[in-house]
């Protein structure tokens, strides 16, 4: 799973078919902590609430990921590599969601009409939806989310099949046809070099991006993160990844980059 928060894209690492589960718990396992240790969140601009935002992306993924022989067959059979992207300035530039690899291009088009019954009898609005380079797509209205969330298929630049799910239509296109890929990015050049050893990001975020999306969207007040918002402004980078050394042992390093005294 590749974490990325940049002005652009982000490439993925690792394979999800049998990860995914696993994933999600760890993420929601991380919000719960923060929420718990900051007393929960409030609505920032247009009822957006950091709780909201990781209850919309993380629905449909504990569907993809629940441990079922349905689930397995219908989804992680087809599953590749995936990746989170977010970027944005304000509400109306917000662009965010998943990206999965797909090696059975015929089946992660049926996903997305299986994954829509799936979110519909769990009580949501869901609707098909035709959206530009994109074969199959439905369009979900999910409680506590305040912008329509798509799930599409469809394939890449080069042709390869993907499965998106997004905050609004442009988060669909900018997965799918990116202006430019995290790995011949400078901050994918910049993060690489600094972890060394020839170690490959596996997770990138650049925080003055971060902070601007978070006050553009109006959570920078929101209770669970405005505690961490001076942090977050001393702060430039945080890149991470791993490598195999041998012998069923993994390494795995984090490199916090801060801001200069006088910036």
């Amino acid at each position: 799973m590749f974490l990325g928060l940049l002005q652009q894209r982000s490439e993925r690492l690792g394979d999800v078919g049998e990860t995914l589960g696993a994933d999600v718990s760890a993420i929601q396992g991380i919000a719960s902590l923060g929420s718990s240790l900051t007393g929960g969140g409030s609505e920032g601009d247009a009822g957006i609430s950091v709780k909201g935002l990781l209850e919309g992306i993380l629905t449909p993924l504990r569907a993809l990921g629940s441990d079922s022989a349905q689930t397995r067959r219908e989804f992680a059979s087809w599953m590749g590599s995936a990746g989170l992207f977010a970027s944005g300035t304000g509400l109306l530039e917000l662009r965010g969601g998943v990206v999965i690899d797909s090696n059975d291009a015929a089946r992660s088009r049926a996903a997305v009409g299986e994954l829509g019954s799936l979110l519909r009898s769990d009580g949501a609005s869901v609707q098909s939806a035709k959206l530009p380079g994109t074969e199959a797509a439905v369009a979900a209205r999910l409680s506590g989310l305040p912008v329509v969330l798509e799930i599409a298929a469809g394939t890449d630049a080069n042709g390869h099949p993907k499965f998106v799910i997004g905050l609004g239509e442009q988060s669909i296109e900018a997965a799918l046809r990116p202006s430019s890929t995290m790995s011949g990015s400078a901050p994918y050049g910049a993060a690489a070099g600094a972890l060394g050893e020839g170690i490959q990001p596996s997770v990138i975020v650049d925080f003055p991006t971060l902070l601007g999306l978070l006050e553009g969207v109006g959570l920078s007040e929101d209770p669970s993160i405005a505690p961490f918002v001076p942090y977050l402004r001393s702060l430039t980078t945080l890149s991470g990844g791993g490598r195999t050394l041998g012998n069923g042992i993994e390494r795995f390093r984090l490199v916090l980059g801060l801001q200069s005294a006088g910036g």
